[in-house]
């Protein structure tokens, strides 16, 4: 019976499942919805933010997991046992399922075991690992043909980094400073400097229409709750005036990479410059993230095509080697 193989991306926001033979994406949120009364789990990834919405006043959303911590057992098994019955229930029924999970740089042995078990437990076959740059950097060696440089996955909750010579990790550290991050300082400048309340989904859109390009003359119009009169209200804000939120949280990472390349043994730190930085993840779609990265650190900065699912298309090209 031949095996089944999957990738899977255990994101903070988004669980992200790419079979081997299989080209369709399957993403969902990483969300739960139970009742509000008693926790009963309700539905699982898009249909519990669904149900939420329909239903803010009897139904909660919880995270089962946070990256690769699993916070509610109960709720992590619910989650996984309905993703896997959507994907190929009679994989896990007969024991063929083989799974690659990426998880954070950070990630320990403790957090992979308990992850390791659950899906061993839920029916799979077996379980490896691998780190987020080393997905990220399979793909994007396809994209640019580079195998060495400076690999920067920046997702919801994280930023992960990884230094590649010769295709080969040399090294690598994470940054807890990631899109969520972005999201609450935008909230807190509207608040603080146009005296409107917004919740942090409106700030993660407003996010995406901003700029690192500071030119840029373009206004967003933000509605929110005046904290004055209590009365729905809304403004033009221009994007320049946001720039400095979003530059001040992309300066982390800047000196965090001269710092990787200035650390390095001399022949690599020459690869690292000759190959420059590459960028995946959600943030990496900021319009002008690129040259801001390649003016503030000296090198060259290039994105992934695939932004958000970089790691997930390359994790599965490494189903083979993984899986031999």
């Amino acid at each position: 019976m031949a095996n089944f193989d999957m990738a899977i991306d255990l994101g903070s926001d988004f669980v992200s499942v790419l079979t081997k033979d299989d080209d369709v994406l399957v993403k969902q949120y990483n969300y739960v919805a139970v009742s509000a009364d008693g926790g009963e789990a309700l539905a699982c990834g898009n249909g519990a933010v669904k149900l939420y919405k329909n239903n803010p006043q009897s139904v909660k959303l919880v995270r089962p997991m946070d990256e690769c911590k699993i916070k509610n057992k109960d709720y992590a098994d619910c989650y996984f046992n309905w993703l896997f019955t959507v994907l190929n229930e009679d994989a896990f029924d007969n024991q063929r399922a083989r799974i690659l999970c990426v998880v954070p740089g950070g990630a320990n042995a403790n957090e992979k075991k308990q992850i390791e078990t659950m899906f061993v437990n839920l029916g799979a076959k077996a379980v490896a690992f691998t780190e987020a740059p080393k997905a990220a950097q399979r793909i994007v060696s396809q994209e640019y043909k580079s195998h060495s440089g400076i690999v920067a996955d920046i997702g919801s909750a994280i930023a992960d980094f990884g230094c590649f010579t010769d295709g080969e990790m040399t090294g690598g550290f994470s940054l807890y400073l990631g899109g969520r991050q972005l999201d609450v300082a935008i909230k807190q400048f509207v608040e603080e400097q146009y005296n409107l309340h917004i919740e942090l989904p409106q700030a993660e859109k407003i996010k995406r229409q901003c700029s690192l390009y500071d030119n840029n003359v373009a206004q967003i119009l933000i509605e929110g709750v005046n904290y004055e009169s209590r009365m729905d209200d809304k403004v033009e804000v221009p994007i320049r005036a946001l720039y400095d939120v979003i530059a001040n949280y992309i300066n982390k990472y800047c000196v965090l990479i001269k710092s990787a390349v200035r650390s390095a043994q001399p022949e690599a730190a020459e690869k690292l410059k000759l190959g420059g930085i590459f960028l995946s993840g959600g943030v990496s779609k900021l319009e002008g993230i690129a040259d801001y990265m390649s003016k503030n650190t000296g090198l060259s900065a290039r994105v992934s095509s695939y932004g958000a699912n970089s790691v997930i298309y390359g994790a599965r090209l490494m189903l083979d080697e993984v899986f031999a």
